[in-house]
């Protein structure tokens, strides 16, 4: 996980860079992630913290239901429909909870849902 105590020039993931300018040791005036300027209010930083922890727990959940989204269409195209319905079993458990969290919208972890339920029902 991101460690959030000292953000001087640490690189998040090889996709940005983050960028802090201390005004006092412990405060932060300016992220420069992908050269936009963002937050100069406490408050504002606070918020671009938070938005940095919570991207980081949610990309588990989202690959979670990819890796497992995945694994049921395998099996059904392949033609195991047991095993199909045992991984969409789970998948739809899990699809579910990261909807119902908001990770996912809910309408999206529903379309998913319902298309993985047709790709296991027309397995033969």
């Amino acid at each position: 996980m991101l460690q959030l105590d000292n953000l001087k020039g640490i690189k998040y993931k090889a996709q940005f860079t983050i960028i802090c300018l201390p005004v006092r040791d412990d405060e932060f005036s300016t992220f420069n992630i992908e050269g936009q300027f963002l937050a100069n209010h406490k408050s504002a930083l606070k918020r671009n913290r938070q938005n940095l922890k919570k991207n980081e727990r949610n990309k588990g959940y989202r690959t979670l239901v990819r890796t497992l989204s995945k694994k049921v269409r395998t099996e059904a195209e392949a033609g195991n429909k047991e095993q199909a319905q045992k991984e969409l079993k789970l998948a739809t458990k899990v699809i579910a909870k990261v909807g119902g969290k908001g990770i996912l919208h809910a309408r999206a972890a529903s379309r998913k849902i319902s298309g993985l339920t047709r790709l296991v029902n027309r397995t033969p």
